[in-house]
């Protein structure tokens, strides 16, 4: 890890620091620029709420001032999901409506297909959301910029973060990333994490047969 990166709290005034890194290692651990046109709206489905919301649950790698890497979660993801759709869904809607239907056309495409592979998902048999928030209350979202991986960042936020679940008295965390989020996979089963769900579903059009991962650890 760089002497000089430093790693705290997150800050409300961190957002757009966090929207950058969320944008750039967003699709599938890779830069979602060119898959994802409309970069603030991004922010608002994957990363905003967090900072906005529940900075005081969310840890930020900073390096020359700059956010090069966060976990962002929550301690109860279902209060953390109608929060969401309370505070963050009017924007979205906003967002869509006024910039991104006619400026990001490609924004909408995606958006749709996500949409419609929602009833294949849920039809699976697999566990159900209100399954895995019963057993694994908390969530979390790690993402760091790629010149930054590979040197212990990832590992001391994960710690910080589950450290914090803990002293909170939270059974256990859950996340969700793809089969193809190649780099991601391996740090999750080296820190402890087994996969508890697949659904047959992707945010991205150009990529079949991706299928999402739930995983998940027991703290106690």
């Amino acid at each position: 890890m760089h002497s000089d990166v430093i790693i705290r709290k997150c800050k409300r005034s961190d957002w757009k620091g966090i929207m950058d890194v969320c944008y750039h290692t967003g699709y599938m651990g890779e830069d979602a620029q060119g898959h994802f046109g409309d970069k603030f709206l991004f922010g608002l489905l994957f990363s905003i709420y967090y900072p906005w919301f529940e900075w005081w649950n969310c840890f930020v790698a900073v390096h020359n001032n700059k956010v090069i890497g966060y976990i962002l979660g929550s301690l109860d993801s279902n209060i953390q999901h109608k929060m969401f759709i309370a505070k963050i869904g009017p924007l979205i809607l906003a967002r869509l409506a006024l910039v991104s239907w006619w400026r990001y056309p490609n924004t909408l495409k995606i958006l749709v297909h996500l949409i419609k592979q929602f009833p294949q998902a849920l039809n699976n048999n697999a566990i159900s959301d209100s399954d895995i928030n019963l057993s694994y209350p908390a969530h979390l979202h790690i993402d760091i910029l790629a010149p930054y991986q590979h040197q212990g960042i990832g590992s001391k936020l994960i710690s910080l973060y589950e450290n914090h679940v803990k002293s909170h008295n939270v059974p256990g965390i859950h996340l969700d990333t793809s089969n193809k989020n190649f780099k991601a996979i391996p740090f999750y089963f080296k820190h402890g994490y087994k996969i508890i769900r697949k659904l047959n579903s992707s945010l991205w059009p150009d990529s079949p047969n991706t299928i999402q991962l739930t995983f998940a650890k027991k703290l106690k």
